[in-house]
């Protein structure tokens, strides 16, 4: 029996949408799979780092440029799920759902599979005065690793995403399965990818270089319960 191969054409197209001086640079990247285009937003820190933190940005602030949320929240009462750090301060909520962490110190930004070496990163975050949060590991060495938390779900989707060892937080504008998401950003070249709480969590937002502040996510119902945030700041 003879097995056909099926060949999928994936062009990338990258349009820059805004170019701050200082602060975010944001692009918008088309994937075009056969006849369909997938669009996705990027965001990359320019003259500025992440963040890990607890307290809610003040929009006002102008020494912050992004923010979005990170770990996942627990039913009430409302927590942070899994470890987390910032700025060396640790506090631990533990489950068995969360299979990566992110480690940021100072400007360093790292994602590792929690098998690997996880304790030893919480405790580093914590002597360094760094930040650490666990979530859902995406993409590993160029390869899209299982994700079973969503199921069948289709929503649109937000990452931490670390390309050619520079981090971005990419996020899809269409409505998609988690793999079709991760696929989509190896496609983009990400080597690490992290997930980022989305759904009725998505509410976030970013600085333009006139102090204009730009709402992100499509579906707010939960941004009250919001516990954490990464952000993008001086």
């Amino acid at each position: 029996m003879r097995v056909r191969k099926i060949l999928f054409v994936v062009f990338f197209i990258s349009v820059q949408f805004e170019l701050f001086s200082q602060g975010v640079t944001v692009d918008t990247l088309i994937l075009n799979r056969d006849t369909v285009d997938l669009h996705f937003i990027k965001y990359t820190p320019e003259n500025a780092r992440f963040r890990f933190v607890r307290e809610k940005p003040d929009v006002e602030d102008k020494g912050v440029y992004m923010s979005v949320v990170a770990a996942f929240t627990s039913r009430p009462p409302e927590r942070i799920v899994g470890k987390t750090v910032s700025n060396g301060i640790g506090k631990i909520y533990p489950t068995e759902e969360e299979t990566a962490c992110c480690i940021i110190i100072n400007d360093t930004v790292d994602i590792f599979p929690l098998h690997e070496n996880s304790n030893y990163n919480y405790k580093k975050a914590i002597r360094r005065k760094g930040d650490y949060f666990q979530q859902m590991l995406l993409v590993w060495n160029f390869q899209i690793k299982n994700c079973d938390v969503f199921k069948d779900r289709k929503t649109e989707r937000r990452a931490l995403v670390l390309i050619d060892g520079k981090a971005s937080i990419i996020e899809s504008e269409e409505k998609l399965h988690i793999d079709d998401f991760s696929r989509g950003l190896v496609e983009l070249g990400a080597d690490k990818a992290i997930y980022l709480d989305m759904g009725s969590w998505s509410q976030g937002w970013y600085r333009k270089n006139d102090n204009t502040v730009i709402d992100i996510g499509k579906n707010w119902k939960s941004s009250h319960l919001q516990t954490n945030w990464l952000i993008i700041t001086d």
